[in-house]
């Protein structure tokens, strides 16, 4: 299972958002199933990829 960090945005001009972080597979179905479809732009981005800072 893989952690992914979920951001999203409802129309253009609004920034992306953190929504939540969901473990799955493959995130597709997954982010859907909990935030439904009626968003602009959907992004989710796995654990490992953040590289942190401070």
């Amino acid at each position: 299972m893989i952690s992914w960090h979920v951001f999203g945005r409802k129309q253009g001009e609004d920034p992306l958002g953190f929504l939540g972080l969901i473990k799955a597979i493959s995130p597709k179905d997954a982010v859907l199933k909990e935030y439904g479809d009626e968003w602009l732009e959907l992004v989710a981005i796995p654990e490992d990829a953040i590289i942190k800072v401070i």
